[in-house]
């Protein structure tokens, strides 16, 4: 797919990994929506960069932890913008819970980590499909991560609502094919504010020393760009983590 003049809508893109692909989609000439909860402003400034460049862009909020949200979300954009070619569902969150304090894990925690990291993904590919069918041709990209392979990362709520965004994306590729294309990247560590608000400072610590360090966050867009405008891959899982996962101490 040549991105250029196309119509997308990065959730959670004001800030991290989807603030880069939200920059990274419009130098190539598409027009972003850039979806946010709490991070007004970082999305005003995402879409103020894009605009100053030349291209079309604008930020709308919406509560993707309600169904309504994500149809909302979706509505806007193309009212704005146009109809939708590409959705990034990148919008996540989680909380850190040691693995071995099993009885620490509430339910809240499974909720709202399932809420925001599956079921908003689910509702937002619901609401941009039809639209997508017919005019025969979308692409979809879902955020996992590479916990959802390791079974090892901030909780283990997080964990499995990341191997639940791995199932959710087959089973997405299978349902809309062949007109939309549905694929996820899995990163690992990266270098964003996600770190330090969601990662206790000793854990932090342990992760620089490791041999194999964070992967930048522009790699990861960029690795995320060339799975949407790809036209002959569907129902896939792109790991980007410098090899994270294979290092001795994993797991």
């Amino acid at each position: 797919m040549d991105l250029a003049g196309r119509v997308a809508l990065v959730t959670g893109g004001g800030t991290g990994l989807g603030r880069e692909i939200a920059l990274a989609l419009a130098a190539t000439g598409a027009a972003v929506a850039v979806g946010y909860s709490r991070s007004a402003a970082e999305a005003d400034a995402t879409v103020a960069e894009i605009v100053d460049g030349g291209g079309r862009a604008v930020a709308i909020g919406a509560d993707l932890a309600e169904w309504v949200g994500a149809e909302a979300l979706v509505g806007a954009a193309e009212r704005t913008l146009g109809p939708l070619d590409v959705v990034v569902n990148n919008a996540g969150i989680t909380r850190f819970v040691p693995f071995r304090s099993v009885d620490a894990v509430t339910a809240e925690d499974w909720d709202s980590m399932f809420d925001v990291n599956v079921r908003a993904m689910f509702a937002v590919a619901r609401a941009a499909a039809p639209g997508m069918l017919a005019r025969g041709r979308g692409r979809i990209l879902n955020v996992a991560s590479n916990s959802g392979l390791t079974a090892e990362g901030s909780s283990i709520p997080y964990v499995v609502s990341k191997s639940a965004v791995i199932g959710l994306t087959q089973a997405l590729a299978r349902a809309l094919a062949p007109a939309v294309l549905v694929n996820a990247i899995a990163p690992g560590w990266m270098e964003t504010r996600w770190l330090e608000r969601y990662i206790p400072a000793e854990r932090r610590a342990s992760l620089a020393a490791s041999p194999v360090q964070p992967a930048a966050v522009a790699d990861v867009a960029t690795a995320a760009l060339a799975l949407i405008a790809n036209d002959s891959i569907t129902g896939e899982v792109l790991v980007v983590d410098r090899g994270e996962r294979w290092r001795p101490e994993a797991g």
